[in-house]
């Protein structure tokens, strides 16, 4: 999507946020280069080292969408904590050869991060289960978010600086 008869440019971004096997997309945000989304999402999280895989992509209906950056959210220190705004630098794999280049000047996101984790609400997964046993009480604590114990919350709040993708004469 890109001409010599071009001034400037625009971005249709997306974020599309993975873990384990979770994965949530954001809003498209037309013609944008510092969106705002204040979308929230909720994840299930067995485990403290987990991290949640964020891609950036340019909408683009006709040919696909373009990778833009990525990020991650490591969750190791964040069990039991208030809510953390971070912004996170975008990187990419700018040669191809699978390894990402931090450092570029491609955006950043900012995101709002709370989880509240309670390790002896894990489920057992590698117990067998015994059936001569009664079932167990099922108790959700909620905290002053609404969010059960072993739910991450992650509120995509907005970009900065995203990359232009799409440059033609009809851009802004």
């Amino acid at each position: 999507d890109k001409n010599m008869f071009s001034k400037g440019g625009s971005s249709d971004p997306l974020v599309q946020f993975t873990l384990g096997d979770t994965k949530v997309k954001s809003t498209v945000k037309k013609k944008n280069l510092n969106p705002e989304w204040n979308e929230t999402f909720r994840f299930p999280v067995k485990n403290d080292k987990a991290v949640v895989k964020c891609l950036v992509q340019d909408y683009d209906m006709a040919s696909g969408n373009d990778d833009m950056g990525v990020f991650e959210i490591p969750l190791a220190g964040l069990e039991n904590r208030e809510e953390l705004r971070i912004w996170y630098h975008l990187a990419f794999d700018e040669d191809g050869d699978g390894t990402i280049d931090a450092g570029a000047d491609i955006g950043s996101c900012l995101i709002g991060v709370k989880w509240v984790h309670n390790p002896d609400l894990v489920s057992p997964v590698d117990q067998p289960i015994d059936w001569e046993d009664p079932p167990m009480e099922v108790i959700h604590v909620e905290n002053d978010k609404g969010f059960p114990p072993n739910q991450l919350g992650v509120t995509l709040i907005r970009a900065y600086g995203v990359k232009v993708m799409d440059k033609n004469m009809f851009s802004k």
